[in-house]
């Protein structure tokens, strides 16, 4: 069965994508353990609905990891796909205070 390509985006400092079919946000694995590939798949499905799925991950992940890491608050840790890595650069030197 095809799977639905789903983007990724960053939400309070947790890479998530949305199910097309029920709107749950599933959390994707980041860090040290996670497989550096332009696919990462949760699973081939959604974990509420079964709805088959393909999680599709930016090819510059670790830059707006490492752009979203000198902000102090979780909350300002936000990323979207129509977003550049400069974006998230230029929001940090417009917003020094939540900065580290």
């Amino acid at each position: 069965m095809k799977r639905t390509r789903i983007p990724a985006y960053v939400n309070h400092g947790r890479w998530v994508a949305d199910c097309p079919a029920c709107r749950t946000g599933l959390q994707l694995p980041r860090g040290p353990r996670q497989v550096k590939a332009e696919f990462v798949q949760v699973s081939d499905a959604c974990v509420s609905c079964e709805y088959p799925i393909q999680v599709v991950m930016p090819e510059d992940a670790d830059l707006i990891d490492n752009a979203l890491a000198s902000r102090r608050l979780m909350v300002n840790r936000n990323w979207y796909p129509h977003e550049s890595v400069g974006d998230l650069l230029a929001e940090n030197l417009l917003h020094l205070e939540s900065v580290s």
